[in-house]
């Protein structure tokens, strides 16, 4: 009999998984007093020129605050 599978499924193209992505990694700043966290309007012009390493540099990068960041 196999195990479970933790396996998660999202939905939605990679400007919109990212987008949304960088809008709570926005909020999630903003709560813990970065007020200056603009991780989204950084990523948009890049999402415009369909530059996705750029874009994953971006929110991996931002993405420490996660740490800190109640589970969702």
């Amino acid at each position: 009999m196999p195990g479970p599978s933790n396996t998660l499924l999202i939905e939605g193209s990679f400007e919109e998984l990212a987008d949304e992505l960088s809008h709570y990694l926005d909020e999630v700043k903003k709560k813990e007093g970065d007020a200056n966290s603009a991780i989204q309007s950084e990523i948009a012009p890049l999402l415009e020129q369909n530059q996705k390493d750029e874009t994953l540099k971006k929110l991996v990068t931002g993405s420490a605050v996660l740490n800190s960041a109640p589970e969702k």
